[in-house]
């Protein structure tokens, strides 16, 4: 994936044929850039392919088909990659010098859905010996490596719990036995008397 510009990059950006206006800026706190002619532009959450194509539409109003280029040259942030729960998996690009508990505070909260015993930080295609349960659970400062560019990190989601409905097909039902038409059970009605129930079954039987 393509690298997304944080601040406090970097970038060099240079014009063919306009190389008075070759310009070195560093990503402001707001995730902006100036730039002659055309000012303030937003380049935090950008690719560089991106900063350059917004470059180069403002810019054209001022210069013809102008050339622009645009380079990373100081890079203080890098990408990590997040699969797990939908709500927290994703690419995300970080400064440099973050650890994982200050990862996890960028996050939205861990549910308990997760299985944080089972999670893991995968760095070239290998498991780190970091266990995510003692670290986030126990506090245990030692699980606290710093991250590097391309770290995957896995959070694994418990398995979906089967939901048992109790039913009770004899719930609010009366039973009525004995000398009626018809025994069984009826629905209950909030005030039902005794007399209800036996004209519900049919009634009694008639008297020989």
């Amino acid at each position: 994936m393509d690298y997304i510009i944080g601040v406090g990059d970097k970038i060099a950006i240079s014009l063919y044929k306009n190389e008075d206006l070759n310009s070195t800026v560093v990503v402001r706190p707001d995730g902006k850039i100036s730039f002659p002619l055309i000012g303030e532009v937003v380049a935090a959450g950008k690719t560089p392919l991106e900063l350059r194509q917004i470059l180069t539409e403002k810019l054209s109003e001022f210069i013809n088909a102008p050339e622009v280029m645009v380079n990373l040259i100081g890079m203080e942030n890098f990408t990590v990659y997040v699969y797990g729960p939908k709500s927290l998996a994703g690419q995300k690009n970080i400064r440099g010098n973050t650890n994982m508990l200050q990862f996890f505070a960028t996050l939205d909260t861990l549910s308990d859905d997760v299985d944080l015993k089972e999670s893991s930080l995968i760095r070239n295609n290998k498991k780190e010996a970091v266990n995510f349960y003692k670290l986030l659970r126990e506090g245990d400062l030692t699980q606290n490596v710093y991250l590097k560019p391309g770290d995957v990190i896995f959070i694994k989601e418990l398995a979906a719990k089967p939901v048992i409905q109790e039913t009770n097909q004899f719930k609010n039902k009366v039973k009525v036995i004995g000398e009626v038409r018809s025994e069984g059970n009826f629905d209950y009605k909030e005030g039902m008397t005794v007399l209800d129930a036996i004209l519900m079954a049919g009634g009694f039987y008639p008297i020989r």
